[in-house]
């Protein structure tokens, strides 16, 4: 650009310097024109020479501006992607060595678990077992049963009671009642039956039987437990002035049975006085 501004300037001192000399005088009017017509058109070129110099320096000036900011975003894209990576590297080694726990854990786990379920099979055959040999015992029993032996009667009977067969245990124990009713144990299986009726939730039928163990065997040792399960399955029928009233009774008749300091208890738990209040007795009058 700086050779063509010299060839123009060049150009231009010489057209002048041909219109200044004096062999201009032989020129014509018509070549002068001309001459001074290129002289113009020489200094618009120069001019616009310039003006194209100056812009070319002023977007050089952007130009590297912007290829600084340019070459600055790519080093801070650069950093990032630098840390973007090391974030996902920190994360994926954190991510693995927890799955690495979890998976320990799990394995652990379902070792446990297995040992468990191993452990319950051979529960659960043991059980098996035991039912079977508890079936035959009860079946050896059932045939080898004397039914004139009053302690094998009642054996048989209690047996059924602890299985949970009560209905079973109320007919044996009302079978002994009937063969052996003059026997020891007979206020025994009068109160069976009424606790078999109690654990079925046969509470006004349960009353009935302790009432009967009471009336007919009134020196018996169940008499007190019999009254205290009374006042229980009354308690049960919501009828708690009827419940209390029979605990108060047998802790007054049998003061020093096991089953008055139950009853006791059971005063204290409900939050009544163990004796009944007395009514205030009103004072007479002395006559004047």
């Amino acid at each position: 650009m700086r050779k063509v501004s010299t060839v123009v300037a060049l150009l231009g001192i010489g057209i002048w310097g041909l219109a200044a000399t004096p062999s201009t005088t032989l020129l014509g009017k018509r070549e002068l024109q001309a001459i001074e017509k290129l002289t113009q058109e020489v200094t618009v070129l120069q001019r616009d020479i310039r003006d194209l110099q100056e812009m070319m320096s002023r977007n050089s000036g952007e130009l590297t501006t912007l290829v600084n900011q340019t070459n600055d975003s790519i080093a801070l894209a650069n950093q990032t992607i630098q840390d973007i990576r090391r974030i996902v590297r920190d994360t994926h080694t954190r991510v693995s060595g927890a799955l690495g726990s979890l998976n320990s854990r799990l394995l652990a786990q379902e070792t446990a678990l297995n040992t468990l379920n191993d452990r319950l099979a051979e529960i659960t055959d043991q059980l098996r077992a035991v039912n079977t040999e508890l079936a035959a015992i009860k079946e050896r029993s059932l045939v080898s049963i004397d039914p004139t032996d009053p302690i094998q009667v009642f054996g048989a009977a209690y047996g059924d009671f602890l299985r949970g067969n009560y209905q079973l245990a109320i007919d044996q124990f009302r079978q002994f009642l009937l063969k052996f009713p003059h026997s020891e144990r007979a206020d025994d299986a009068q109160y069976w039956i009424g606790e078999s009726l109690f654990r079925q939730g046969l509470y006004e039928e349960a009353i009935a039987e302790f009432d009967h163990l009471v009336e007919t065997y009134p020196q018996g040792n169940r008499v007190p437990a019999a009254r205290l399960k009374k006042a229980l399955a009354l308690l049960a029928l919501e009828k708690t002035d009827q419940a209390v009233e029979e605990l108060r009774q047998l802790i007054e008749s049998f003061p020093d049975a096991p089953a008055a300091l139950a009853a006791k208890q059971k005063l204290e738990e409900l939050g009544v006085p163990l004796e009944k209040p007395r009514k205030p007795t009103r004072r007479r009058r002395r006559r004047r």
